[in-house]
C-alpha cells in the first residue's frame, strides 16, 4: 500500500468483495489514527481525528461518535486480519483513495493521500 508516497506492507493485500473493496483494518495507523482490537466484543475501533468508530465483526452497523451508520459490508477475519470496506473507512477519516486499473479493467493499486 502507498500511504503519502511511502510502501507500507501489508499482510492481507486489498480486494473486491459483494462490489466493495476490502483491505485490512489496521492499516490506518499510517494515518495517524490508533486501532484497537477489543476480544470481549469481537469489534474493532479506530480513533483519531476527534473521530471514534466502532465495527463489530460480522455487523453491518458501526458507529461514528456514538451514530449509527449503516454498512455495505460487515467486517471480517481474512488470515487473522480483520478486514473493512475502504469506502466506509477513508470517507470517515477524510482519506482520499485513487485507484488505477490493470487493462482488464480489473484495480492494479489503491494510492491514498491524507
Amino acid at each position: 500500500m502507498i500511504v503519502n508516497s511511502e510502501a507500507v506492507a501489508l499482510d492481507v493485500a486489498p480486494f473486491i468483495e459483494n462490489g466493495r473493496t476490502m483491505m485490512q483494518f489496521n492499516v490506518l495507523y499510517a494515518f495517524g489514527v490508533d486501532v484497537e482490537w477489543v476480544a470481549e466484543t469481537q469489534s474493532i475501533v479506530a480513533e483519531g481525528e476527534g473521530l471514534k468508530v466502532v465495527m463489530q465483526l460480522g455487523s453491518k452497523v458501526a458507529t461514528v461518535n456514538g451514530e449509527e451508520v449503516a454498512l455495505d459490508v460487515a467486517p471480517y477475519t481474512v488470515n487473522g486480519r480483520t478486514v473493512v470496506p475502504v469506502g466506509f473507512v477513508t470517507g470517515t477519516f477524510g482519506i482520499n483513495p485513487t485507484f488505477t486499473y490493470n487493462v482488464d479493467g480489473t484495480i492494479a493499486d489503491i494510492i491514498f493521500a491524507k
